[in-house]
């Protein structure tokens, strides 16, 4: 037997000793399923405060309030409340607030929830029982302008508000 067929047939010997005493391995997965989240009703809320009076709104006066609803559906049965987080950039004169970015100047968002127009201001959470019957949530909400001591001019009023969503 020449050295070639000796290292082949060592090879072959080295190969299958590997392949037979080869060791079991075993894989774990690991995962969790859960319920899709609430559908909201509106992707965008366009809330018409009117048209204001500046004469209305001076010395720190606010508009009439203009009431509304978010509105969440089809909740999963496993969820019991949701919990909204808002954020928006707070007006530098008075922060609980939010800034107008129209072109009227010292005028700002008064945004509240709820019957008792508890103060929303960045940052706010607010939590909500789920109703389990519906599968839906209402959150009310009541918006106004509310004039920023003196030297208001007149113009046009826009402020931005986000908010998200999570469940328990």
């Amino acid at each position: 037997m020449n050295s070639l067929q000796k290292l082949l047939i060592g090879s072959a010997y080295v190969v299958c000793h590997y392949a037979y005493s080869a060791n079991n391995i075993a894989l774990y997965f690991n995962g969790s399923i859960k319920a899709s989240p609430c559908q909201i009703e509106q992707t965008d809320y366009i809330i018409d405060l009117k048209t204001i009076n500046i004469a209305n709104i001076r010395d720190n006066l606010r508009s009439p309030w203009v009431n509304f609803n978010v509105s969440l559906k089809n909740c999963p049965t496993s969820s019991r409340q949701s919990i909204m987080t808002l954020t928006g950039t707070p007006d530098p004169t008075n922060p609980t607030y939010f800034i107008n970015r129209g072109t009227a100047t010292h005028v700002a968002l008064d945004l509240t929830t709820g019957n008792s127009h508890t103060q929303v201001k960045n940052g706010t959470q607010i939590t909500t029982p789920i109703n389990q019957q519906t599968h839906s949530v209402q959150i009310p909400f009541s918006a106004r302008v509310a004039g920023l001591n003196n030297g208001m001019t007149a113009g046009t009023f826009r402020s931005h508000v986000e908010f998200t969503f999570t469940y328990n």
